[in-house]
């Protein structure tokens, strides 16, 4: 099965969420490597601070 990413109409895939995860946080931590590739290929930032830096 191979995954296709719609259109994203302007949405960020870097979105952070209120647990400070990220949909590739979330695609990483559930072990989903097709969205884990299709995410970096739609600009998905391999290292991003979601919180306060210390």
């Amino acid at each position: 099965m191979r995954l296709r990413f719609p259109s994203l109409s302007g949405a960020s895939v870097n979105v952070v969420a209120v647990d400070s995860i990220t949909p590739l946080h979330e695609a990483c931590l559930r072990g989903q490597a097709q969205c884990v590739q299709l995410l970096l290929e739609a600009g998905a930032q391999e290292i991003l601070f979601c919180g306060k830096r210390l």
